[in-house]
């Protein structure tokens, strides 16, 4: 998918409109050009974040309100994204660059659309995700080390040359209580659970003691996720080992390499990455099997 410049904002409570005070539940991006809508918005149930913050409000009132903000926007993807076929019609006509500007113009009440800018993607979605859990989730990001990030760009090149970077893209995994964000996801539709997902990990540190705390970071996510029920089926981690094989570094990162096989982790060598091959592959088949039985029986 080509870069496209899209206009986003956030999407904003104001329970005292005459304070000023607001707090940000959701996110959005337009592309001006393409005239479509994405977004993202904080579910019903989760308001711990909200009373924390306005903690004499009843916990009812976010509920009720987030409730009706999701129906809405469901109902404005849709008429925005589907076309003419949908109820209202009241955005039919309006090119992108004016949708986003009806959206975001000065409104009374405690709801605000409120615009921040332009951003140039290629993985809208994947950027929604990260700028979501930012804002809403208030994730702290994580500073991936420049070796791990080239072996990640390595793996989206291999499934971009597959054509299979549309249906593995970046997902965080888990409830609010305990999360984890892969670079690499397969799931069966969008609203779906994340069945497979891809974690290149490089262990060739500078320090063998490194080596060993960032796989054991990474063996905790995983055991943190199946005590929630929410691990993917499928955990295939490509490893870059260090180059010399009579090192405490090499020693360590084979340490790892054991400790995630015994976790049930599908292990590959990052410097065989046509093996990854199969493996996304399979889930791809699976897919296409399970359709095609459908339709038989249908």
């Amino acid at each position: 998918m080509k870069p496209t410049a899209y206009l986003h904002g956030t999407i904003e409570l104001i329970p005292y409109a005459d304070q000023g005070e607001f707090v940000i539940v959701g996110v959005f991006a337009v592309d001006p050009g393409g005239r479509t809508l994405h977004w993202r918005l904080q579910k019903p149930a989760k308001t711990t974040r909200l009373t924390g913050f306005f903690p004499e409000l009843d916990r009812r009132q976010f509920r009720e309100t987030l409730r009706h903000l999701n129906e809405e926007w469901a109902e404005l993807e849709a008429q925005i994204n589907q076309g003419r076929g949908t109820r209202t019609l009241e955005f039919a006509e309006m090119d992108g660059g004016l949708l986003f500007r009806t959206l975001t113009q000065p409104r009374g009440g405690n709801l605000r659309y409120q615009a921040r800018g332009t951003v140039i993607e290629a993985d809208i979605e994947g950027w929604l995700d990260r700028r979501f859990n930012k804002l809403v989730l208030r994730e702290i990001e994580a500073t991936e080390a420049p070796e791990e990030k080239r072996l990640t760009d390595e793996v989206r090149s291999q499934l971009r040359e597959w054509k299979l970077v549309k249906t593995w893209m970046e997902a965080v995994v888990g409830p609010e209580a305990y999360h984890a964000r892969f670079p690499f996801a397969y799931r069966k539709g969008p609203e779906e659970r994340v069945l497979r997902a891809i974690k290149p990990l490089h262990l060739a540190g500078a320090a063998p003691v490194h080596i060993l705390e960032h796989g054991d970071a990474w063996l905790q996510k995983i055991r943190r996720l199946r005590h929630f029920g929410e691990a993917p089926e499928v955990l295939i981690f490509p490893l870059a080992f260090p180059v010399n094989e009579n090192s405490p570094h090499y020693e360590n990162a084979r340490l790892v390499a054991d400790d995630l096989r015994r976790e049930g982790v599908e292990v590959l060598d990052a410097n065989r990455l046509v093996e990854l091959k199969q493996h996304v592959l399979t889930a791809e088949t699976e897919d296409l099997v399970l359709s095609e039985e459908g339709r038989k029986l249908a």
